[in-house]
């Protein structure tokens, strides 16, 4: 399993350590442990420090932003963060994140599939994923009718034919 870690041409050149920087200087601790952004751009700096980081290639853009978001504040809480810290807790995050077990889930949702009007359901698999079509809700995911204003009746339980 590849480790998290700096991306080699961002830290032989300093940008890590400068980055680090910008990050401690435009943030304040606050007296209840709270952080207060004082960078206005602090978001592009967040940015900026999950691409400095090498991620194993199952970790997703959205996820390294997320890691390296969360472990730069935790850390923040306790004091200045240096490189060191920094790159362990992030490391500790993507090996929690890498071996949580898979959860099942239900999610519906509304999709066309061409030629598929003769058959009621299909059943296949994607990446380990399970998906199975259905022309209605299972009663245990349905919903009361409602009405919302200047809409009309919504009945979720009946899907449109579009």
């Amino acid at each position: 399993m590849k480790r998290a870690s700096f991306r080699k041409e961002w830290s032989d050149s300093g940008l890590i350590q400068k980055l680090l920087n910008e990050l401690n200087d435009g943030t304040e601790l606050g007296s209840e442990n709270n952080i207060t952004f004082i960078a206005g751009d602090h978001r592009d700096l967040f940015f900026l420090l999950a691409d400095g980081i090498a991620y194993p290639d199952s970790i997703t853009r959205n996820d390294a932003w997320d890691i390296s978001y969360r472990s730069f504040l935790d850390l923040r809480r306790k004091g200045r963060v240096d490189r060191k810290l920094l790159i362990s807790e992030i490391a500790k995050r993507v090996t929690a994140l890498e071996t949580a077990p898979r959860r099942k889930y239900t999610m519906w949702t509304k999709c066309r599939l061409r030629q598929m009007s003769s058959t009621r359901t299909a059943r296949f698999e994607v990446a380990g994923v399970k998906i199975r079509t259905s022309p209605d809700l299972p009663k245990w995911l349905q919903l009361e009718e409602h009405f919302i204003s200047g809409v009309g009746r919504i009945n979720p339980n009946v899907l449109p034919f579009y």
